[in-house]
């Protein structure tokens, strides 16, 4: 039997109620009809008052009873029935509902990390720019054996940097959470690509902002990775690789996942 039929199927308890009522509506029918057909021959070895009585009971006792009862329990097994359909109903729809709250929430958030995720961009980028223009032609005429950043320059500089990569950790994270993101994406490589990228620009100021206190500047020979991020467009090749392009593709992985909500 199919599992269709066996959601349809009675219960035991109440199949065997029911063969035990169809055995007494059996035994009141026959009565009856022995009555219908030989009620001389039993009257005549019963008192008037009693066969009218027993016969009544057989008519109307067991069989009209039972039979009242049996349409009685009918339409109580119907409205129960029904009451559960509207239970399951209310449930799918309740369901949905909440199916569809999470489906807004998530297209809320991923809508949000598009927006600071390329806002952490564009202040990581601008980081470069302040850079650039502090040190005019310079850096794209010049080697960096042959110019110097200021400290201050260099430590605001460092500062929008670590905002930039704090916003980039944080979705990272989020990136890995299998219940947000259950099927697998390349979001978490490229966020995380960004991430190491700046994190090499903060090692090494560490290394080098405090080496010489008394020193107001830094020569660029001694911050590569700096130069490299700040320097000719053509000669960033880690800025663009480690930088540009991730964020290009991390933005369009998360359209798409807005798409698929």
């Amino acid at each position: 039997m199919s599992a269709d039929s066996d959601n349809f199927s009675e219960p035991p308890q109440s199949l065997a109620l029911h063969r035990l009522l169809a055995i007494i509506v059996g035994i009141g029918i026959v009565g009856a009809l022995l009555f219908l057909l030989a009620g001389k021959t039993i009257a005549q070895f019963l008192h008037p008052e009693v066969f009218k009585l027993t016969y009544q009971f057989f008519l109307l006792g067991v069989v009209g009873g039972t039979v009242a009862w049996l349409f009685k329990r009918f339409d109580a097994e119907r409205v129960e029935r029904e009451r559960k359909m509207d239970r399951e109903r209310a449930e799918r729809r309740q369901d949905m509902e909440q199916d569809r709250d999470r489906q807004r929430e998530r297209r809320t958030e991923l809508r949000t990390m598009h927006t600071e995720i390329l806002a952490a961009y564009t202040t990581g980028k601008s980081a470069r720019s302040l850079i650039r223009a502090k040190t005019g032609v310079k850096l794209a005429v010049k080697g960096p054996d042959e110019i110097s950043i200021s400290k201050e320059i260099y430590e605001t500089a460092m500062e929008i940097i670590g905002d930039a990569k704090t916003i980039f950790d944080v979705y990272q994270r989020r990136a890995s959470d299998l219940l947000f993101f259950p099927n697998p994406t390349s979001l978490k490589a490229h966020l995380e690509t960004m991430t190491d990228y700046l994190g090499e620009l903060i090692d090494e100021f560490e290394e080098n902002f405090s080496a010489d206190t008394n020193a107001k500047e830094i020569p660029f020979a001694k911050l590569p990775r700096l130069f490299e991020f700040s320097g000719p467009y053509k000669r960033a090749t880690r800025f663009k690789t480690q930088f540009k392009y991730p964020i290009r593709d991390a933005l369009v992985q998360l359209g798409h996942e807005q798409m698929q909500t």
